[in-house]
């Protein structure tokens, strides 16, 4: 940490916070690939906590974080649809296995 901040701190004067990401790329980051019974703030909350914890210099791997962020909501998407999928076509499928037998 610099003596700069330091001393700032020590006066009771915090310096400006850094922002997440360029704001060059904008653009890019502010994107959501959500589907539309998704919610936007879970999604922003996200992005905001990647990258407060990543913390990304530069552009490339500013972009790099956003894709972290979008996989993991696809991630989730996919666990989600494979959950309503077994819960869906279990019933049907495991009728016949469990159905009384009459051959023996």
């Amino acid at each position: 940490m610099s003596e700069r901040n330091d001393t700032a701190r020590a006066a009771g004067n915090s310096p400006a916070p850094r922002p997440l990401y360029p704001a060059g790329i904008a653009y890019l980051i502010d994107e959501r690939p959500l589907l539309w019974y998704e919610d936007a703030a879970e999604y922003d909350q996200l992005r905001r906590e990647i990258f407060a914890e990543l913390a990304p210099e530069g552009a490339l791997h500013c972009i790099f974080v956003k894709n972290v962020v979008d996989y993991l909501c696809e991630l989730r998407r996919m666990k989600k649809l494979k959950q309503t999928a077994i819960n869906f076509f279990m019933p049907g499928a495991a009728a016949p296995l469990l159905a009384p037998s009459s051959g023996l």
